[in-house]
């Protein structure tokens, strides 16, 4: 049995960063429509717009740290293979 490359821990953290970056974008863009929603009612859409930003802001960021660029493998790895 091979074991793990000492990076698979790195990159199960990365992916989580990456999915919670959606789910703050997905948050964003719902606060987005609850704004564009109140704005259509006349209502105070500051709050909504806010969260908006903040969301998807957010999102973006953590997006980008779960979608950074791996590190090479190191030397221990390619002898486990070979």
């Amino acid at each position: 049995m091979k074991p793990w490359p000492a990076s698979s821990a790195r990159q199960g953290f990365r992916s989580s960063l990456y999915l919670l970056g959606l789910t703050y974008q997905g948050f964003g863009l719902l606060m987005l429509a609850f704004a564009l929603l109140a704005l259509g009612w006349k209502e105070d859409a500051k709050g909504f717009l806010l969260g908006a930003v903040l969301g998807m802001g957010l999102g973006k960021a953590l997006q980008g740290v779960g979608h950074a660029e791996a590190q090479p493998p190191r030397a221990e790895v390619f002898a486990t293979v070979a």
